[in-house]
Order: C-alpha cells, then sequence, then structure tokens
C-alpha cells in the first residue's frame, strides 16, 4: 500500500511536470508562480527523475519480482538523500527533519519488502494494477488542481496529505468490512494500523519544522487536527483487529511448517 502511494504521486507528478512545461495544450496555461525552473545540468536532472523509480519498484513488486522491486527502490532512496545531505550540509538551506524522516520512511519500506519471501502467495494482479489509474484520479490530480487554484491547500505538506489519505483509507475499510466476518479482513485491517502508526510518527517528528514559519500557530493547528484524525479511525480499527487475532483457531502443536532450501 506505501509503494502504491508512491507510485500514484509520481505517475501524477510525470502529468503535472507536462502541463507545467506547457506539453499539454489543451489544459490552462499554469499560473507564473507554478512555472518550472530549469535544471542547472544534465546530471542534475538526472538526479532528480530518481524518484520515478517509484513506479518500476512496484510494478516489479506486484508482478512477483520482489528482488527487482528492492534494488529500483534503492534507486529513488538514494539520490535524494545525498541532496538532502549536501544543501543542508554545504548551502544556507535551514536545517530540518521531514526530508530526513521520509529518507528513513523510504529505506524501512524497502527492507519490509523482505516479507515478500519464496513461500509467501502471489499478490493479487489486476486489482493492484488497476489502483494506479483509480488512485491518480482520486488523489493526486484533484489535489494538485486545488493547490493551484487556492492558497489554503498549500499549507497540507506530506505527511499531513498521508494522515488524510490514512484516515479515509480507514473509514472505507471500517465501513466495508465483513459483518460477522472479522478474520476475514485481518490483513486489512493489520496493514491499515500498521500505516496508521508510521503516518503519526511521520506527523510528530516533522513538527519541529514548523517552529521557524511564519504560519506556525495555523500550521500546528492543522496537524493537531491531522493526528486526532487519524488516532480517531485507528482506535477502533486496531480493536477490532486484535479481536479478530484472538478469534482465530490455535496452531496445532504438530503442525508442518514450511521450509526453504538452504541451498
Amino acid at each position: 500500500m506505501a509503494m502504491l502511494t508512491h507510485a500514484v504521486m509520481v505517475t501524477a507528478s510525470v502529468a503535472v511536470t507536462l502541463w507545467l512545461s506547457g506539453k499539454i495544450a489543451w489544459l490552462p496555461a499554469p499560473a507564473p508562480a507554478w512555472a518550472l525552473t530549469p535544471s542547472g545540468s544534465m546530471w542534475h536532472t538526472a538526479w532528480n527523475l530518481a524518484g520515478y523509480a517509484w513506479l518500476p519498484a512496484y510494478i516489479a513488486l506486484v508482478l512477483g519480482h520482489r528482488r527487482v522491486a528492492q534494488a529500483v527502490g534503492l534507486l529513488a532512496i538514494v539520490p535524494p538523500a545525498v541532496t538532502t545531505a549536501v544543501e543542508q550540509a554545504a548551502t544556507d538551506v535551514p536545517l530540518s527533519v521531514t526530508p530526513w524522516a521520509l529518507r528513513l520512511t523510504d529505506v524501512v519500506l524497502v527492507l519490509a519488502m523482505a516479507v515478500f519471501h519464496r513461500d509467501a502467495p502471489p499478490v493479487p494482479r489486476r486489482p493492484w494494477l488497476l489502483a494506479i489509474p483509480i488512485g491518480i484520479l482520486l488523489v493526486p490530480l484533484p489535489l494538485f488542481a486545488i493547490q493551484a487554484t487556492s492558497q489554503a491547500p498549500r499549507l497540507l505538506d506530506w505527511p499531513g496529505l498521508a494522515c488524510a489519505m490514512v484516515a479515509a483509507a480507514i473509514a472505507v475499510h471500517l465501513a466495508r468490512r465483513a459483518p460477522g466476518q472479522p478474520t476475514r479482513t485481518l490483513p486489512w485491517s493489520l496493514a491499515l494500523t500498521l500505516l496508521a502508526a508510521t503516518t503519526l510518527a511521520l506527523r510528530i517528528v516533522t513538527l519541529p519544522d514548523y517552529i521557524d514559519q511564519a504560519q506556525r500557530t495555523t500550521l500546528v493547528t492543522i496537524a493537531a487536527t491531522e493526528v486526532i484524525a487519524v488516532l480517531t479511525m485507528a482506535l477502533p480499527l486496531a480493536r477490532r483487529a486484535i479481536q479478530a487475532l484472538r478469534r482465530l483457531p490455535p496452531i496445532p502443536a504438530d503442525a508442518q511448517w514450511p521450509t526453504t532450501p538452504t541451498e
């Protein structure tokens, strides 16, 4: 699900970049404030394009090529980390927690791909591939359209957007849960609970970046609202997930665990 979020956002950003560069003539011209700044060199351009590696990494993961997905995911992590380190060490860019928190989250995400071991069941390809265009239509493009025409939504940063998406996903999941069959939706409940915990941690650790902002009071208020929204959705979900775990049948003592070859 986290890989899907990255894939959706970078795919949408391709369309946004084409629009800002004037390559989509049938759309209204962007405002001057949204004009793209040309990169200083081809190397800098290629370095910035590394973030688009999340899309092929996600597709490789869905198709079952987990090692390829991990390798390509590293291509999306290393360049931004190096760029952040250089900017904060060699320029006047103020130190901030947000870039490093995002990089750490991405590193954990790549490491988490190890759960797709050899004996793991394959990922259903059709729904997860269809999720990319559906996600683009539901989240990034409408959000960008609102931001391009209004100043207020620009106060929603990436941790805040993550909080909004996770809270919405949990609300949909709670509304569609199978009545009387909590164990059937248990994997989704656990996954969304884990995403909620990660999103809350990301939101909280990035709050110090608001200290020097001119609109810090407004930003902190919005952040507190985001935390409350996620907690409101996540706490009942976690409670139901724990209840479903307790209802699972016990594993027999003589059960044969799957083994993997050692050679």
